[in-house]
């Protein structure tokens, strides 16, 4: 019954070549709680997995098809033992959650004292009451590696929690038949500055001078 219905999800599957995949645990408690018999593709594929790395990445860093891949993330996903994000990166725009747990007494701020040392998790989660790209929030912590690397950690903390939500802009594309655009006026192709633009080009002249009245 269990494996019917792995099997229907796996089916329904949206996992594309551009995710990245986050573990809900460490590399070792994941790989410690593998079967015996589990693949050894898969703990390959857990060990070198990375948030800033897509599937197509850890396809071939891991020498595997990206098929494979697939399935084998299909199965992390499914038993709870990672979430697909995509790839972390500067052009991301994260913003609080709406679900998010912001209480002073919530059981994550414990947790994420005693994951990060020294940081508040009221004062990050503050950070994005506003939709933010996360390259602003790099370039105020300056360009040291070593804090970029704890941004990134601390944002897959955030991501793995729920605490935050990506926003995502779509480009739609509306065809036109080739009659319609042949017939469209000229000032509605170029907008308001080739109009403007073809104004200027066809100003009429000034008018002539009248002729001078005799005395």
């Amino acid at each position: 019954m269990t494996n019917l219905s792995l099997n229907e999800w796996m089916n329904g599957c949206n996992i594309r070549p551009y995710h990245a995949i986050l573990l809900t645990q460490s590399i070792e408690n994941t790989c410690s709680e593998l079967p015996i018999e589990a693949s050894q593709c898969l703990k390959r594929l857990i060990q070198i997995s990375s948030p800033l790395k897509s599937l197509q990445m850890l396809s071939q860093d891991a020498d595997l098809p990206l098929c494979q891949v697939f399935e084998l993330v299909a199965h992390l996903v499914y038993w709870q033992k990672a979430i697909t994000v995509y790839p972390l990166c500067e052009s991301n725009v994260y913003v609080l959650s709406p679900a998010a747990d912001t209480t002073r007494f919530s059981h994550l701020v414990e947790e994420f004292v005693l994951t990060f040392e020294g940081m508040y998790l009221p004062v990050w989660l503050s950070k994005f009451s506003l939709p933010t790209p996360l390259g602003e929030h790099q370039q105020l912590l300056g360009d040291e590696e070593a804090q970029n690397e704890q941004l990134v950690q601390i944002v897959a903390w955030m991501l793995k929690r729920r605490l935050l939500i990506q926003l995502h802009t779509y480009v739609h594309l509306i065809p036109v038949s080739e009659t319609d655009f042949r017939e469209r006026p000229v000032f509605d192709i170029g907008g308001e500055d080739a109009a403007s633009d073809s104004t200027e080009q066809k100003s009429p002249s000034p008018p002539p001078l009248p002729p001078e009245k005799g005395e």
